[in-house]
């Protein structure tokens, strides 16, 4: 008997997304003899596309040799960020980190090179520096004064960096390691896949191995998230390793709890288990800001970088327009209804997206525009909470009224 028949497929199309939220940047350091093998910035919607265009490179690289296998890293941190944000898209650069041991010549400003090749689209940027281990704060300096050099040009973003390094040194409650004032940009991911047969511990357990990290994860995390939203929420972010650690291979167990709260109060980012829940997660989503600090989380930093770069949107054209005035010099009634209804647009965006709790625009009409020609906004956020600590009380009891 004939027969005619159609079988649907899935063929991984991803969803495109509105806005520009889940847009990325991905910088890697390799030493020398495999940062020059590619030297322009690329831009994916797939893993696929990575795929082909650093597989060949990644197929040649052998264990054992002093360079490793940075191709093969290259390709499991693309691939962990879309298999957290299928929807992404990845602008990814490859740069030098010297040519000997201890690959400590990675020139960080370059991140600036990479959003401006995006053309400013990268809402969040990792930066992989696997092959060096920082003894000091001095990297996370470094890009935070490019992520301001960005922000003073009207594309900031949140950069996510990793490195090597151990957790003996990061959890030295009196050492280098510290949240810093104005770091506010900067998130330092020290967590990693240990999951015996994955790909990061096959990576991992090579000789001549950089440090892995799960930067990938959580740069698709971000990429997932609603600029409120914090990667730590446990009911949205499963990562889904089956064996957590650090980027030094000791598990959470090895590091042990106290050393794990001191990591944490210093501003690190790792992956975390909870008893009785299947997978894994993130345990916060710090910046190295100050604790006490309005940024002092990426999903704090993105809100008000989503603001910033709205307010600028719309307010930009209005640059050297006319601004009239009442008989006394006060700015008269219209011209200020006008520019706080501009100012306002992208903010009721983000309201409306539950992207801020509220917000409000002043525009104090005594000012006298007329002396500098400056007009001042302010602009108060009320941000979306984070409920971070959950306590609950509970006793039996008598009666209940």
């Amino acid at each position: 008997m004939q027969s005619f028949e159609i079988i649907k497929g899935q063929g991984g199309v991803p969803k495109e997304l509105a806005g520009r939220d889940h847009i990325c940047g991905l910088l890697f350091y390799l030493p020398d003899t495999q940062a020059s093998e590619v030297t322009e910035v690329k831009s994916f919607g797939t893993y696929a596309d990575a795929e082909t265009a650093y597989k060949s490179l990644a197929d040649a690289e052998s264990e054992g040799t002093p360079t490793g296998f940075g191709y093969k890293v290259v390709l499991y941190q693309i691939k962990e960020l879309f298999r957290l944000q299928p929807s992404a898209k990845v602008w990814v650069k490859i740069a030098s980190c010297g040519s000997a041991s201890p690959y400590d010549d990675a020139d960080l400003t370059l991140v600036k090179d990479l959003q401006a090749a995006s053309g400013g689209e990268c809402r969040q940027i990792g930066v992989w520096n696997g092959y060096s281990s920082p003894d000091t704060m001095g990297d996370v300096q470094a890009l935070q004064q490019a992520a301001t050099a960005l922000e003073t040009i009207g594309t900031p973003c949140s950069i996510l960096y990793a490195s090597g390094g151990t957790t003996t040194a990061w959890a030295n409650a009196a050492g280098a390691f510290k949240r810093t004032a104005g770091y506010c940009n900067v998130s330092w991911v020290i967590g990693q896949d240990l999951t015996v047969g994955g790909e990061a511990a096959e990576l991992a357990t090579q000789s001549n191995a950089p440090a892995i990290s799960a930067l990938g994860a959580a740069l698709g995390c971000v990429a997932l998230a609603a600029v409120n939203e914090s990667i730590a929420w446990v009911s949205k972010f499963n990562v889904g390793y089956d064996k957590v650690g650090f980027v030094d291979k000791k598990t959470n167990a090895q590091v042990g709890s106290a050393n794990l709260d001191t990591l944490d109060t210093n501003g690190f980012i790792y992956l975390t288990t909870y008893d009785g829940l299947a997978g894994s997660y993130w345990q916060d989503s710090h910046t190295m800001d100050l604790a006490t600090s309005d940024y002092n989380s990426i999903e704090a930093e993105r809100a008000i970088d989503k603001a910033c770069r709205g307010v600028r949107t719309y307010l930009l054209p209005y640059l050297g327009s006319p601004v009239y005035l009442n008989t006394d010099g006060t700015l008269r009634a219209d011209s200020l209804a006008i520019l706080k209804n501009v100012a306002s647009q992208a903010l009721e965006q983000m309201e409306r997206a539950g992207e801020l709790s509220g917000f409000a625009v002043e525009i104090d009409p005594e000012q006298n525009i007329l002396a500098n020609s400056t007009l001042e906004f302010v602009i108060k956020n009320v941000a979306v909470g984070v409920m971070r600590h959950i306590k609950v009380k509970i006793g039996y009891t008598t009666s209940i009224e």
